[in-house]
């Protein structure tokens, strides 16, 4: 008798719902018809279409899980045709379609697979969904389905705000809080890469710079009888004044140095050994003979260090 009951419900939430197979889409009024009427399936979940909500019947201090009116759509498609296979075409249809929305494949199996995740999740072990391939998709026969038209008196109304206000205030405060963080974390982010990005450009210029003034420019000082003698002048380094150029000059001629033709002299000032005098410079001076068929300079120590 209690069977009996469940399929006159059943059968007649599936004619308002459906109507003919050919006939167009279910209007708004028909979709309203169904809100008063909730899904106990398997006497586990309680499916309440007028707040889009899946409960666990027998734990109602559990929060309802909200799902998205798509979900919805789906699930009162295959509960009103249990047992029957649904066609891809009518899930787009009504699903979809005559909603605006695209609908695909893709979309389809996506959503099926969510709502077969979420049911499961919720205690429901049984294969709930099954895939007819290149067909559609069935809620199985052997799923126990009560159907209940809902309740509703003048308290229910009455607290009915609440009850909404209690479902769907707890989820928004998160949102907006994860929105905020992620707002912040997006700005942080950029700060750290465009302060990232200026210290390798600072770090960048600071080399170069390091490694320019570090070459040393020969510069020429004069003769010494007939030796061209050239001063490796260093940025990093003091310059060396004209006198102390002349006292090198003055030096280097009493040696008697004698060059050829390809010979010259180069005067070199180091700061790899720091003398034990301050502010003493060291000096190196060597004689370089060019090799042109090889193009390298050979270049050999003239004199002993000497500080200026």
């Amino acid at each position: 008798m209690r069977g009996t009951i469940f399929y006159t419900l059943i059968t007649t939430t599936m004619k308002l719902f459906t109507g003919n197979r050919g006939m167009p889409l279910v209007g708004v009024n028909e979709v309203n018809m169904l809100d008063d009427i909730s899904y106990k399936i398997n006497d586990l979940i309680l499916f309440t279409p007028a707040t889009s909500a899946l409960s666990f019947v027998k734990q109602p201090d559990i929060e309802p899980i909200l799902i998205s009116n798509i979900t919805k759509r789906l699930l009162l498609l295959l509960l009103t045709h249990q047992g029957e296979v649904v066609s891809r075409n009518l899930l787009f249809q009504k699903v979809w379609d005559n909603y605006g929305l695209i609908s695909s494949d893709s979309n389809l199996n996506q959503c099926v697979s969510k709502l077969r995740r979420l049911i499961k999740s919720m205690g429901l072990d049984e294969e709930f969904i099954t895939t007819a391939p290149k067909m559609g998709f069935m809620l199985r026969s052997e799923i126990q389905i009560e159907a209940e038209k809902c309740e509703q008196d003048e308290n229910n109304s009455q607290q009915e705000p609440s009850i909404t206000e209690r479902t769907h205030s707890p989820p928004v405060q998160p949102i907006e809080t994860l929105f905020v963080q992620k707002k912040i974390s997006g700005r942080r982010k950029k700060w750290l890469l465009l302060a990232s990005i200026t210290l390798a450009v600072v770090i960048l210029i600071a080399t170069l710079s390091i490694y320019y003034l570090s070459i040393s420019r020969e510069i020429y000082i004069g003769k010494v009888g007939e030796c061209k003698t050239f001063i490796a002048d260093n940025s990093l380094y003091s310059p060396i004044t004209e006198d102390a150029r002349n006292n090198i000059l003055e030096f280097l001629k009493a040696k008697e140095v004698r060059c050829k033709p390809d010979d010259y002299i180069l005067v070199n000032r180091s700061n790899r050994v720091n003398s034990y005098i301050s502010d003493i410079s060291r000096i190196f001076v060597v004689k370089c003979k060019i090799l042109r068929e090889n193009k390298i300079e050979i270049c050999e120590s003239i004199t002993n260090e000497r500080s200026l």
